[in-house]
This record gives structure tokens, sequence and C-alpha cells, in this order.
């Protein structure tokens, strides 16, 4: 009989559109591999923006950025000549107590003509004295300079490569001290998704993963239904990202009157089997978030890679899926942004424990922050799409995804005429070594050959799992046919 071994690693596939071309091939996750990806996608992005210092409409500039933490308002001004001007003027009038009349005469063929020229100019005519002139000139000259950054940094080209790329590399910095687990990163187009995870996720049961993040935010229930699909077809796990509207009034300002929830095309979904191997999380969570003056921008990534990271640290903290949630759970963002005046916060919206139970009790795992923190967590629960009152949490889907893979592995390389104590004992010690995970947790497996037919039979198998492994207490029990 050929032995199965214990020490296959665990693994996740995120999946989305992650460049500006997704190329449709995968790489394994690491920081040497996203600067490799990454950096020449991000070198010489162009980006036309509103002009708000020339006399155009609008404005090409090409910037470039070698790492993460080059997308910053500073990182953007100093790459490009025009703007790195400007900020040297910026430095020299913060610096000046007083506005001579040399440096007011030099103000228009240093600006030369133009929005931002004839704003200052303006500014300076209108003060009564040489610091309220400096003060007005400082603050339309910070205006237009820092506004110009935002901008491109808030193009959609620009902006979405930053997210992919913080947020993937956030992702890593949970996995990079965890061993026994390997995360696959595949670049795909919104309109090739389903094609490339079935290609995927019909490799042998061994290689599939043992979980599938789809980070870009899908575009309605009716692209969730395909994933669910091929999550029970695969029995691999599908965490998706949907979008806030799916909450009702749990993580949104109320809807409108007209508005029905749930909507109808969610509940049917929740009614389907299919949809126990479906997962679907919102609130993004803050990547980075910078101010200078009254102005302000953020970077957000995906909930689903906060989804990911947190198993990854219960992973690597206890060898299990368990402590997704509960005590102990739990992670940090990067940064924090400030959507009201006195309040900091690591996610689109703060959701109460109350409404983040309401979610769940619609199917949908809240991701959230609390106030003047920066922890990132989900809910006292992690419940599947599926409306059923045995409906597994996603630590229990997993492992029940684990060993249902393992089952079919085990009754493909199964010799004939194989004796049934032999079988039994066999499948018993690695299915209980496959759902430990190394944590040393106990659990119950036991199984045993048992006629299926006038000459077929089938190995019987029952599990039971404890909190501690799984999340929640876990019984259940197939029979797996046997050649």
């Amino acid at each position: 009989m050929v032995p199965l071994s214990p020490s296959i690693p665990v693994r996740w596939l995120v999946a989305g559109a992650f460049l500006p071309t997704p190329s449709g091939h995968s790489f394994l996750l690491s920081e040497s591999a996203l600067a490799e990806r990454f950096g020449p996608a991000a070198h010489q992005v162009n980006v036309t923006v509103q002009d708000r210092i020339g006399s155009s409409d609008a404005l090409l500039h090409e910037v470039s950025f070698a790492t993460p933490g080059a997308f910053q308002l500073a990182g953007v001004i100093d790459s490009i000549p025009g703007l790195s001007a400007l900020r040297t003027l910026h430095e020299a009038l913060s610096g000046t107590r007083t506005l001579s009349a040399e440096e007011l005469a030099g103000l228009k063929s240093t600006l030369g003509p133009g929005l931002l020229a004839s704003s200052m100019l303006s500014a300076l005519h209108e003060a009564r004295s040489s610091q309220s002139a400096r003060r007005a000139a400082l603050a339309v000259l910070e205006e237009s300079l820092f506004a110009t950054a935002r901008d491109i940094l808030q193009s959609p080209a620009v902006a979405r490569l930053e997210s992919a790329w913080r947020g993937l590399h956030w992702l890593w910095e949970h996995s990079a001290a965890c061993t026994g687990l390997e995360i696959e990163v595949l670049d795909v187009a919104p309109h090739q998704l389903v094609e490339a995870l079935t290609q995927r996720l019909g490799s042998a049961p061994l290689q599939r993963p043992d979980a599938c993040f789809i980070a870009d935010e899908l575009d309605g229930v009716d692209a969730l239904r395909p994933l669910a699909t091929l999550g029970e077809n695969a029995w691999v796990p599908v965490v998706a990202c949907v979008s806030t509207a799916l909450a009702g009034d749990g993580a949104r300002p109320a809807s409108p009157p007209e508005e029905a929830w749930p909507p109808e095309a969610w509940s049917r979904l929740r009614l389907e089997e299919s949809a126990r191997w479906l997962f679907a999380a919102l609130n993004p969570v803050v990547m980075m978030a910078e101010r200078q003056g009254t102005l302000h921008r953020e970077c957000f990534a995906s909930p689903v890679l906060a989804v990911a990271a947190l198993l990854t640290a219960s992973f690597r903290d206890t060898r299990t899926f368990a402590r997704l949630v509960g005590p102990g759970s739990g992670s940090r963002a990067p940064a924090v942004w400030q959507p009201h005046a006195r309040s900091t916060a690591a996610t689109e919206t703060v959701l109460s424990l109350r409404e983040q139970e309401r979610l769940a009790s619609r199917g949908i795992l809240g991701v959230s922050g609390c106030w003047d923190s920066d922890a990132v967590l989900l809910g006292a629960t992690a419940p599947s799409v599926h409306g059923g009152r045995d409906a597994a949490p996603l630590p229990a889907q997993l492992l029940t995804g684990r060993l249902l893979r393992l089952s079919e592995e085990f009754a493909q390389r199964l010799p004939e005429r194989a004796h049934p104590e032999a079988v039994a004992s066999t499948f018993t010690q690695a299915a209980e070594a496959f759902l430990s995970l190394g944590s040393g947790k106990a659990c119950q497996v036991h199984g045993r050959v048992v006629p299926t037919g006038k000459t077929e039979k089938g190995l019987h198998v029952q599990v039971s799992l404890r909190p501690e492994l799984a999340g929640s207490n876990l019984q259940f029990e197939f029979t797996l046919p046997l050649r």
C-alpha cells in the first residue's frame, strides 16, 4: 500500500487581477517574488490627472515606484521634476520669516503662467502684511502641490497597483516565519478567473490548495455561484470579496426604503448546498494613510487578504486554523486612517460586535477594526454563505475539505484486494496526522471497510473534531467507494 505523507504543506491560493495587465501566471509568495513582478509593472507608469499648476485641463505624468513604501505623497513629488521644483520653492517660503520684494517679483517667472501662478499672485495681492502674504502663498502652493501628488496616487492604475502590492506584502509578512505553509498568487483577469480556477482545482487532490482567496470584489451575487460550485467539486473552501451593499444596514448607511434585504439572489444562493464551500468577506483594510494639512489620502486592500492573513497567523502561532476567531485572534493593520475628526480605525468601516453578528447571520464575514486601534479581526464566528444550521465555519470547512481530498487520494492509490484492516488502519493514521497539522491536538478519525453492494466495498469514515482544532465541534461521516 502506497503511504500518504502527513507532511504535505498547507496551501493557500490567492487570486486576483494584481498587475496592470494580468499575466495569467502564478508564483509563490515571497518578498523577492513580489519585487520581481511588481517592480517592472510599477516602472514608468503614465498617469493623466487634472492640471492644478499650468493652464491645461489635464497633465500627463510618468511615475515609478521601486517598493511598496514608495507610494507616498513625498515620493511622488520627488520623482517628478516639476513637482520637486515646486517643493523646493515651498521649503524656501516655509523657512523665510518675511517675503522679500525680490521674492515677490520672482514668483511669476519661477512658476510661469497658469492656475497656480495666478492663484498665488492673487493671494499675495490680497494679503495685508508680508507675514500673511507668505502664509497665503504657502497655502496655495501646498494645496496644488500635494493635491497633484494625491491625484496621481489615486488614479485607477496607480491605486490598484499600490493596493495589490501593499496587500500581498502584508500577507507575506504574516507568512514569513510560518513553516509548512505555501501561498500561491494567481494573477488573473476577472473574465478569466473561473476558467483559471477550474484548471488549478482540477489537479490531484493533495496538490489542490486548502483554500482559495479571491481578492477582487465580485460583480454581484451571480458571480459567486460558479465559485461555490468549483469549491464544492474540488472540496476547497473559497473566500470571496463582496460589496458592502450586501451588508444591508450592517456596514453602510441605511438603505433606501424601496431596497429590500436580503436580495432575492442572495437568499437563493444561501439555500444551495454548494454554498457550504463559499465564504463572503467585506470591509477593506487600511494599508497606508497620510495627511498634509487638510489634504489626506488612504490606500485600502481587499478584506479577503485580511481573512487570509488572520488564518495564516492562526496557523503560524498554533498550527491550527481555530484561532481565526475568538480569544487571541486578530492582527495589526499596516496603518490607520481618520474617518472622523478625533478617531482612527484600521478598516474602512468600524463594525460593532453586534453588526458583525448581524452580518454572520446573513452568511457574511465582517472584517473590522476597533476605534483608535490598529487591530483587525473577525467577529465571534466565520460562517459560510450557506444558510443551513449545520453549515460549518471556515476553520472546520478547511479541515473537512482536507480530509475529503485525502480520502480521494487514498482511494486512487489503494491497490486491489488490500486487506480491510490494513486499509482502515493506514487511512486512520494518515487522516489523524493530516488533520492535526502538527499541532499535537487530538482528533478522532475511525475508518472501516464496509460492503456497499453485492461485490463493491467502501471505506466508511467517522470524524469528530474539537473546537481547539476546528474552531467548533465538528462531527460528520461519509463512505468512500473502493475499487
